[in-house]
């Protein structure tokens, strides 16, 4: 047996192309696999589908480790990521 999310692989003025509401199920998870802006879907308890922090740290425009939190702040083009470190270093 193999689970599939919905996917795609459009873009819409250079970003990854957002599902429609009405086309996803509360809680059910969209991929857009476009190597130029992948990106990972959700629909939340209020039918909004929102997208989710995902980013290649690789294509960050700029990392910051914060020791004292051990937060990794990554930018990429106006989108603002903040990682627990720990979880991604091991």
């Amino acid at each position: 047996m193999r689970a599939l999310l919905k996917r795609s692989g459009l873009l819409s003025l250079g970003k990854a192309l957002e599902p429609q509401p009405e086309n996803m199920a509360k809680g059910e998870l969209a991929v857009n696999y476009n190597s130029k802006d992948p990106a990972l879907f959700i629909k939340d308890s209020a039918d909004k589908v929102t997208r989710l922090g995902v980013c290649k740290v690789e294509d960050a425009e700029e990392t910051t480790l914060d020791p004292a939190t051990d937060y990794l702040l990554i930018q990429r083009g106006d989108h603002y990521y903040k990682v627990k470190a720990s979880e991604i270093l091991g």
